[in-house]
């Protein structure tokens, strides 16, 4: 899911270096953002001006984390259950369960596309039916 000209998003390039910083290989970064191998290659050389700051979105208390999300991942590619992930995390099952069933499956599962999916789903604020006003004031 890369940006406008082929180009990662911010949130892209943040993810590529907090994986190259926790010791993935250049192949697998690159399957887990959406782009090419050589491009994270250069990313990591060039991009260590880029903060790996957490994402601009936080959700909200209960939610899953970006760093959740990383450890399913990296439990997925050690082959643990789904037992032991949530054990690791202290999350029951099913949340472990139904998290990895949206994202695709074990094999199709990518931390980063999860939570920009679980960005795009969140709840927003809705207007207000009765805008403030003199009316407003009267009924209240």
């Amino acid at each position: 899911m890369q940006g406008k000209h082929g180009h990662l998003s911010r949130e892209q390039k943040q993810l590529a270096l907090r994986l190259h910083g926790k010791g993935w290989r250049l192949v697998d970064i690159a399957k887990e953002i959406g782009c090419s191998a050589p491009m994270v290659g250069v990313m990591a050389r060039s991009g260590r001006h880029l903060d790996a700051k957490p994402l601009g979105w936080k959700p909200r208390q209960g939610c899953l984390t970006i760093d959740e999300r990383e450890q399913i991942l990296l439990g997925i590619n050690r082959g643990d259950t789904f037992t032991a992930i949530a054990g690791q995390l202290g999350r029951t099952v099913s949340t472990i369960s139904r998290e990895v069933k949206r994202g695709g499956g074990r094999c199709e599962y990518s931390a980063w596309r999860a939570h920009e999916r679980a960005r795009q789903q969140t709840r927003r604020p809705k207007p207000f039916k009765l805008r403030p006003g003199r009316l407003l004031e009267e009924v209240a």
